[in-house]
């Protein structure tokens, strides 16, 4: 009973002083996005790519997306957390082994196994974008010009 009024209390002063994650909004969150690099350019020729400009485009890249990630607005916050976290495995594959592409692609296949809702999130946050940001972020060829090329 004490343990059941303890987290009633706590719950009460929180939502009354505002313990809970400070939520973005959706300006903040199109404007982080506009601005992102495409994971494909980030490493983009990666096995060639000198060490230093590779670590810059890589930690760059990492910034950009944990910055998109607080800019989240609430109802896009999970699956914006699910595609940064696939992300940062990409990054991270790549960081660890830039000299074997083919490590590369098998920790980035386990991440995708590992985080079995990273197409249905990067779905939605494309979604999200189109509709409110009006930047598409997954375009396919041939079907016409978009207004941007950024990818989550």
């Amino acid at each position: 009973m004490k343990l059941a009024l303890g987290v009633a209390t706590m719950a009460l002063a929180c939502s009354t002083v505002g313990c809970t994650k400070e939520q973005g909004s959706e300006k903040a969150f199109c404007r982080k996005v506009a601005k992102a690099p495409t994971i494909d350019a980030v490493i983009s020729g990666f096995t060639n790519a000198d060490t230093g400009e590779l670590d810059a485009r890589l930690a760059d890249a990492a910034t950009s997306y944990e910055d998109i990630a607080k800019a989240a607005p609430g109802e896009i916050r999970g699956d914006v957390d699910t595609v940064v976290r696939l992300v940062d495995a990409v990054i991270d594959a790549v960081k660890d082994h830039s000299d074997d592409p083919e490590v590369v692609a098998k920790q980035v296949r386990n991440a995708v196994v590992d985080n079995p809702g990273s197409i249905k999130s990067a779905a939605a946050v494309a979604s999200y974008a189109a509709d409110n940001c009006k930047l598409e972020l997954n375009p396919t060829v041939g079907d016409g010009p978009t207004s941007s090329t950024t990818s989550p």
